[in-house]
């Protein structure tokens, strides 16, 4: 008899090597989809987190009645700063000086020189001299340290109409000058050289009501007249894009310190003052090595309804996520608030 073969089962050197260059493969492609996963998560949680950020700052707002902002600083980590405002006191000078707090407590205002009369935008105004004044009392809620705003409608007088406007020991002075422009002075903090913006001059022209703001929120300060804003001056920079600036604080009893209507030199009426200052802020960052595409902050304000304040954005906003790869996203916001 023939002997028959034997058969033996298993696979060739060749075949082996060529599965496992498949495994190989296959394997490569399965590690560079699921980093890229990884970072596309990574996007959408820090999308999502810049989204509720931005939804908390525009509901505060609205329902407050005060504006509202976020401040996003480049850096790794990206850091959002939200920052609450309050109106911390309203004077209509018809009740003799009343002012009236959005916590609903009344405090007096002290009339220093000064008189209430008729011919106010509504109703009385109050009168002042050179010397005259209005103080506020020595409380927290006045402090204008971490960002404030203050509005009022003035009438300068033809003769003596120059001088301070508002002031809170030297944090900061508004000035209506000789030739009508308004000056804003700010002292920071850490910093060795006072901040100052001027608008162009007839601003605020003699005999005639205007109204005038002056404001300063962190990362920058403006003036407007009439909602206009006419001067403005970002205080953030490339070599310094950290943290939010704060107002000095005057000696060591800070407390003590009252803001301030005329007492400058200003003669001329004011009327319908409303201060508003910051009332909180609160920090929060984005992990994931994701950092804003920006080189310098980026403060957006969110006006009493929701919306973007006209005065500071005039144009739908774009803010951009990367990641250390390289990775891409962003989300935008409308002129009506609406954040996509």
């Amino acid at each position: 008899m023939i002997p028959q073969p034997r058969h033996r089962s298993g696979f060739s050197l060749v075949e082996l090597l060529a599965v496992m260059a498949i495994l190989s493969v296959l394997a490569g492609l399965s590690v560079a989809a699921l980093a890229k996963a990884g970072r596309g998560n990574v996007l959408e949680l820090a999308q999502r987190r810049c989204k509720a950020a931005l939804g908390a700052a525009r509901v505060n707002a609205r329902e407050r009645g005060s504006p509202a902002s976020l401040t996003l600083h480049p850096g790794d980590p990206a850091v959002m700063v939200l920052k609450l405002a309050r109106d911390a006191a309203t004077l209509h000078f018809d009740d003799g000086g009343q002012l009236k707090t959005a916590a609903g407590r009344g405090h007096q205002a002290e009339l220093v020189q000064a008189s209430l009369a008729a011919g106010g935008t509504v109703r009385d105004c109050v009168r002042l001299k050179s010397k005259s004044a209005v103080v506020f009392p020595a409380l927290e809620q006045f402090a204008p340290h971490g960002g404030f705003r203050i509005v009022m409608d003035v009438e300068a007088a033809a003769e003596g109409g120059v001088g301070v406007l508002a002031r809170h020991g030297t944090a900061f002075q508004f000035t209506r000058e000789a030739d009508g422009s308004l000056t804003l002075q700010l002292e920071i903090e850490g910093r060795q050289e006072v901040v100052k913006l001027a608008t162009p001059k007839d601003a605020v022209p003699s005999g005639r009501w205007t109204r005038v703001e002056a404001g300063f929120d962190g990362t920058s300060a403006w003036i407007a007249v009439h909602r206009v804003v006419e001067a403005r001056k970002d205080l953030a920079s490339a070599d310094d894009p950290a943290g939010i600036l704060c107002l000095a604080r005057d000696g060591g009893e800070p407390e003590l310190v009252r803001t301030t209507l005329g007492g400058g030199g200003f003669e001329g009426a004011l009327d319908e003052v409303r201060l508003v200052t910051t009332e909180e802020q609160e920090s929060s960052t984005i992990e994931g090595s994701v950092i804003f595409d920006l080189q310098v902050p980026l403060t957006i304000t969110f006006d009493a309804e929701g919306r973007l304040d006209p005065r500071f954005h005039q144009a739908m906003l774009r803010i951009g996520l990367v990641t250390a790869e390289g990775t891409t996203t962003s989300l935008t916001l409308d002129p009506a608030g609406v954040i996509r």
